[in-house]
């Protein structure tokens, strides 16, 4: 491999990790994961009867592993799961689709990670995000089009460098505390629809958008 130090550190970890089943707290971030060390980890990772939180930033995780990673973490008691900087471009409906599996989890990260959308989420796979426990979820830095209904107790929302030009039809839970939305491209008609559904937001950030003082 490219970095045969680094595969043999993995593999140690790896190996190491099934002799400790009892951990809650898992960061390989930035580790850079083949595709046989991929394949290792998925078969490790669900003896993790423990893992809370699960950190998977920068590991060059792309569509073809992060469905077999979603199989491998669906069952666990994860309550934070970070993916960001990776090369998902094609998972957002299998991402939606674990974050309802995942009966936990209440923090998701998935920034940078070159998420692009063609299709409407479906009515049913929206509801059942909205349904779910997110209570923290950041999709800042990829081109997501089209959204499910957000997490009906959702208290922090980051969408940080996303398009949302003339999105005037996109609602925000009325849980909101924090809402992030720098470089959003937004106007004054996409502000004024935003506020008009924030009730107990604390923190409210949207520097560098079209916002006027005109609006």
């Amino acid at each position: 491999g490219r970095f045969p130090g680094m595969t043999r550190h993995l593999e140690c970890v790896f190996t190491t990790i099934l002799c400790c089943t009892s951990i809650r707290k898992l960061d390989l971030s930035f580790s850079r994961f083949s595709k046989d060390l991929a394949n290792m980890f998925c078969s490790v990772v669900p003896t993790l009867t423990s893992l809370q939180d699960l950190n998977l930033s920068g590991c060059g995780i792309n569509d073809t592993s992060f469905l077999k990673l979603s199989e491998s973490v669906s069952k666990l008691p994860l309550q934070t799961l970070v993916l960001s900087y990776n090369l998902m471009s094609s998972c957002f409906t299998a991402l939606l689709e674990l974050v309802t599996q995942l009966e936990a989890l209440k923090s998701l990260e998935v920034v940078g990670s070159t998420i692009t959308t063609s299709h409407p989420i479906s009515p049913e796979l929206s509801k059942s995000v909205s349904d779910s426990g997110l209570t923290h979820l950041d999709l800042s830095q990829n081109f997501i089009e089209h959204y499910p209904t957000f997490p009906s107790k959702l208290k922090s929302l980051v969408l940080g460098g996303s398009n949302l030009d003339g999105r005037t039809n996109l609602t925000f839970p009325a849980t909101l505390e924090q809402l992030t939305l720098e470089n959003c491209n937004l106007s004054d008609l996409n502000f004024r629809s935003i506020l008009s559904d924030l009730r107990v937001v604390t923190e409210l950030r949207v520097p560098f958008n079209r916002i006027t003082s005109e609006g």
